[in-house]
């Protein structure tokens, strides 16, 4: 895939794995839009790439949050002008076991891993849908295929994400829209 003046929105991406996504695409030429929670990582990180030579901007956003999701949604596309590319990076991973877990970390992990996962390619693929094309790609974990204790959350998360990546995927096929999931190990 050629991705010179590709649209893409990359979520969690002031660090880790999201921030090397970010300065690869930018390597090969995308117009980027980033999210992320902290705004001094966007900034500093978005200067780097300016610098570099890359066409970005971001929004700080909480993706628990709808609101905060379809607001950061629309000024993405309006500064892309559209979208080619959604990544699905942001992730949160709490440690506890299910018998010590409270409610709010288990609805926290299940809106940022599954739910905004779920708000945002909606909102990518009904702009995809209409132009006749686009990619989504959503970042799992190994803990998508095997579970590990401790991070039953987390587990059922990213095996919720598998489904979901692979259901999304033969629904958008038809309408030349590609889904895909990476697993990645433990970083």
């Amino acid at each position: 895939m050629d991705l010179e003046n590709k649209r893409i929105i990359i979520t969690g991406a002031s660090k880790g794995i999201g921030r090397a996504i970010a300065e690869s695409l930018a390597a090969f030429g995308a117009k980027l839009f980033l999210t992320a929670r902290d705004q001094d990582q966007l900034e500093s990180l978005k200067a780097e790439l300016i610098s570099r030579g890359c066409d970005l901007d971001f929004a700080v956003a909480d993706l628990r949050d709808a609101d905060q999701v379809s607001s950061m949604f629309q000024s993405a596309i309006e500064f892309l002008g559209g979208i080619d590319v959604l990544i699905n990076n942001a992730g949160l991973g709490i440690k506890a076991d299910v018998a010590d877990m409270s409610l709010a970390d288990w609805d926290r992990t299940m809106q940022v891993n599954l739910r905004a996962v779920f708000l945002l390619s909606q909102l990518a693929s009904k702009k995809m849908i209409a132009q006749r094309s686009g990619y989504i790609i959503n970042i799992g974990s190994g803990a998508s295929q095997t579970p590990i204790s401790g991070f039953a959350s987390y587990c059922a998360s990213k095996y919720g994400l598998l489904g979901f990546s692979e259901s999304l995927g033969l629904e958008l096929r038809g309408h030349n829209i590609k889904v895909s999931i990476i697993l990645p190990g433990s970083t």
